[in-house]
């Protein structure tokens, strides 16, 4: 028996790795999946021509997944299978990280609880899609797990990187910068606290730290004369203000927070159990006048995770929730949950505790068959947009029909990852049109269905590059975004009378239609 416990944390994770094999094996996303992580693929394609973003290019999102797949496609070939075969290794770097945070936070006796949180995190990160969430998660739960380390083994090394982290978790989503009210929550949390308190100069290694994170992106768009482009393009402000301004009603707001439920729900269906495992371990713990392994950084965690979910306008779409993952599969792991469940072979207990106990083991397992039941079927993974073989079917029309050099310029959201199939770029640095020559999409469902042309400068700079270089090819989606009613391209004259005079529909697949130049 001994040894059976012994062991069984390296089995718990060690399950949760075939978990996450047969999750990514029958992953309903194939190719690109949602149109927004094109954008990713695009800036890849940039940096490995010899450019940067934000200075040969008008991107709105931060650069850190731009350059690790940038690096993927340079050392094992530009293709789509082994792109997303580099994420799924890449947000399995964010495992160990959830097994320090524990030990930290727990104490290196809780194996156990260590082993279940880690397991908890590699059976669920697979389920989303390679979005900018995604790739950000691994960073931000390194900052949150070496931070805890450094509070409470007084490291200035593990303080240094966490600011490290949560430097990089910011380059890859800016959302991460939530990790800075939490740092000073849990500073104080500690300082205060019975045992070690950190000292007044641990900022300073996390701003240390940060600095020499930043280096290794500063120093080549200091080199290239980029900075300020980079730093508009990490902080977006105004952009950003105006896209989280698309609420339109209060009763949106009391909506979205009945969605925030909704989605957590859809995402964690295995973690959920778990919770309720902590929350009645806990109150037994009380009961029983137990003191409980901290809680208030977990706690701090979730909240700030759910806030950054919520910056851009309360949309809580599915695919930001992996920022929620770390710290409810930290709080799912508490040692109190291991207790609770632990009841069921624990002959000290009553027989009541340990027949309530074994239903809640029964309970986890209902799930666990039930998500084994739908995973061939596609149905629990956790992505709102599952392919896009419309796109992929005209990307490769466009470059089998075209030459390297030609241009192609894409007109809606959907059509954006013609760009990587058809391997061509824009005749101009905005290649993304959206929230740049129109307004923002806001939540169709919720915030109203007409996105208007924005005059301005992108859109003189795109009518001058179109004008004076012209694409071979123009795909054009209808609907401009899904759910809208309008196309701005109607409100965008001097564009449209150009496409219709030079410009002929040779091809079209539902939504999109492909135009070649005369």
């Amino acid at each position: 028996m001994l040894g059976v416990r012994a062991a069984a944390p390296g089995l718990v994770v060690a399950l949760s790795l075939v978990v996450f094999f047969l999750v990514r094996w029958f992953h309903p996303v194939t190719g690109v999946g949602n149109p927004d992580i094109a954008g990713i693929l695009y800036s890849a394609d940039v940096i490995n021509a010899g450019q940067l973003p934000f200075r040969d290019t008008i991107d709105l999102k931060p650069p850190g997944a731009f350059f690790v797949s940038a690096a993927i496609f340079r050392l094992f070939g530009r293709s789509i299978e082994t792109w997303h075969r580099g994420y799924e290794v890449f947000v399995l770097t964010g495992a160990p990280a959830i097994w320090v945070a524990a030990r930290a936070l727990f104490g290196a006796a809780e194996r156990m609880a260590a082993a279940l949180a880690t397991a908890l995190y590699i059976a669920t990160v697979g389920l989303f899609d390679a979005n900018y969430s995604s790739w950000m998660v691994p960073a931000y739960t390194w900052s949150f797990a070496l931070l805890c380390h450094g509070l409470m083994t007084g490291s200035r090394g593990a303080h240094a990187g966490a600011g490290a982290m949560a430097l990089l978790a910011v380059l890859f989503k800016t959302q991460a910068v939530v990790l800075a009210p939490l740092f000073v929550v849990c500073f104080f949390w500690a300082r205060y606290r019975a045992g070690r308190s950190p000292s007044f100069l641990t900022p300073l290694f996390w701003i240390g730290g940060a600095v020499l994170a930043a280096l290794p992106i500063v120093v080549p768009y200091a080199v290239g004369r980029a900075l300020p482009a980079l730093v508009r393009g990490i902080f977006p402000v105004a952009e950003a203000a105006e896209y989280a301004g698309r609420m339109v009603d209060e009763g949106a707001t009391w909506n979205a927070l009945y969605i925030l439920g909704k989605r957590q729900g859809e995402a964690f269906p295995l973690i959920l159990p778990f919770l309720v495992a902590t929350l009645l371990g806990l109150v037994r713990d009380r009961r029983e006048g137990r003191r409980a392994e901290p809680l208030l950084p977990l706690f701090a965690f979730y909240a700030v995770s759910v806030w950054g979910c919520g910056i851009g306008g309360m949309r809580f779409y599915l695919h930001y929730f992996p920022q929620v993952l770390p710290s409810l599969a930290l709080g799912a792991a508490h040692p109190a949950a291991v207790r609770w469940l632990g009841a069921v072979i624990t002959r000290e207990r009553s027989r009541l505790e340990r027949a309530l106990a074994g239903i809640h083991v029964v309970a986890i397992g209902a799930v666990l068959v039930w998500l084994g039941v739908r995973l061939p079927q596609g149905k629990a993974a956790a992505a709102e947009y599952k392919s896009n073989q419309r796109a992929e079917q005209i990307g490769k029309f466009i470059a089998e029909s075209s030459q390297p050099t030609d241009r192609v310029l894409v007109w809606g959201w959907e059509g954006w990852p013609v760009y990587f199939y058809a391997n061509r770029r824009s005749p101009s640095p905005i290649f993304k049109v959206l929230g740049q020559v129109t307004d923002f999409n806001g939540d169709t469902k919720r915030q109203g269905k007409i996105i208007h042309f924005r005059p301005g400068p992108h859109a003189d700079r795109l009518l001058q590059d179109v004008t004076s270089n012209p694409p071979l090819f123009i795909v054009r989606c209808v609907p401009f975004f899904p759910g809208i009613q309008n196309d701005p391209l109607d409100e965008f004259p001097a564009l449209k009378r150009f496409i219709d005079r030079r410009y002929t529909l040779v091809a079209e697949i539902d939504a999109l239609k492909v135009y070649e130049r005369r």
